[in-house]
């Protein structure tokens, strides 16, 4: 079989710049074929790492690659990981947001409302 590699550009979840290159290796048994893919991914370093994992965990992952979505227990992996990333920028935003709440509290700047007030005034923004 001849070599051939597949080059995907596109952008990694940071919104870099990436290229995926796929290289299909193909093993011959008697008259079926299994298809092995290489994956190389530039901008980005793989490491090995061992992790141990609940027996839960360990059926999630395999039921995520049992679906189809995901091609092994890494890729499974890298997607938790990038959603806690997420979630961790998510709440670094909120903690920041309260900080600056919490000083113009102190610095004194806000407005007192009476009960229903506030949403008179928002009915009155909203019909100008």
């Amino acid at each position: 079989m001849p070599h051939l590699t597949l080059k995907l550009s596109g952008m990694d979840h940071r919104d870099r710049a990436c290229e995926l290159h796929i290289t299909p290796i193909v093993i011959r048994y008697d008259m079926t074929y299994t298809v092995v893919e290489k994956r190389e991914q530039t901008m980005s370093t793989q490491y090995r790492k061992t992790v141990s994992l609940t027996d839960r965990d360990d059926r999630f992952i395999s039921a995520q690659i049992e679906s189809g979505e995901y091609g092994n227990a890494s890729e499974v992996v890298r997607a938790g990981l990038r959603l806690l990333e997420q979630e961790k920028l998510k709440l670094k935003a909120l903690r920041q947001a309260i900080a600056e709440g919490d000083a113009d509290l102190a610095a004194g700047r806000f407005r007192s409302y009476k009960a229903g007030d506030l949403v008179r005034e928002m009915q009155d923004a909203i019909k100008r």
